[in-house]
């Protein structure tokens, strides 16, 4: 009988956290061995973008047509 190695699931959790308790919460984050990754607003931007949340006008009718 061989032995299998579980691999863990990952839950991704977007937080708004203000910015002065941004310190506070990066330090429990470390301490429960958690990673935190930031993104910032072009991130965001280039995921929206590869994801096809974005549409393309070449002029402002088209684009007062497009969001009706």
């Amino acid at each position: 009988m061989a032995a299998t190695a579980i691999m863990p699931r990952y839950d991704q959790v977007l937080v708004n956290i203000p910015h002065v308790e941004m310190k506070r919460f990066k330090a429990i984050m470390k301490a429960l061995d958690y990673e935190l990754v930031q993104r910032n607003e072009l991130d965001e931007a280039i995921e929206e973008v590869e994801s096809g949340n974005v549409i393309h006008c070449s002029s402002l009718e088209e684009l007062k047509s497009a969001i009706g």
